[in-house]
């Protein structure tokens, strides 16, 4: 009786396929974790609607506070604690955390749920310049 020798299976084989396509979705799904996961970057159509009355004080502020600046303020990047680092960082808030009537950006903030409600508010509050 001789032992067998019998070679891992080559990638040129559907085994040895199947094996390469799950290592590449368990490191997609740990990057998806590290990284917060969710939809990020999806055009969400939020528009400013005519007589908006959300302002930085009055929601934006508030929503940062809530949601935000725990790991995004002073030296850390983006900082999101004032007005206008807010403005300056639009662009990137609606990517990872806004929503409309197209998306929801869902990514951010990795650490706790943001109501749809709040953020579709967040999406036209940006919509409008952050005002």
């Amino acid at each position: 009786m001789h032992a067998s020798s019998a070679a891992p299976p080559s990638l040129a084989t559907p085994h040895g396929l199947g094996r390469l396509a799950l290592a590449g979705a368990v490191v997609l799904a740990l990057l998806a974790l590290h990284c917060g996961g969710g939809t990020q970057g999806a055009d969400t159509g939020a528009v400013c609607p005519p007589g908006s009355t959300l302002t930085y004080a009055s929601f934006g502020k508030p929503f940062m506070d809530n949601y935000c600046v725990s790991c995004h303020s002073g030296k850390e990047r983006p900082n999101l604690d004032s007005a206008t680092s807010v403005k300056r960082e639009i662009r990137g808030i609606l990517s990872t955390t806004a929503a409309g009537p197209k998306a929801t950006n869902d990514s951010m903030p990795t650490d706790s749920d943001v109501p749809q409600d709040e953020r579709v508010k967040l999406g036209e509050w940006l919509a409008c310049g952050a005002p």
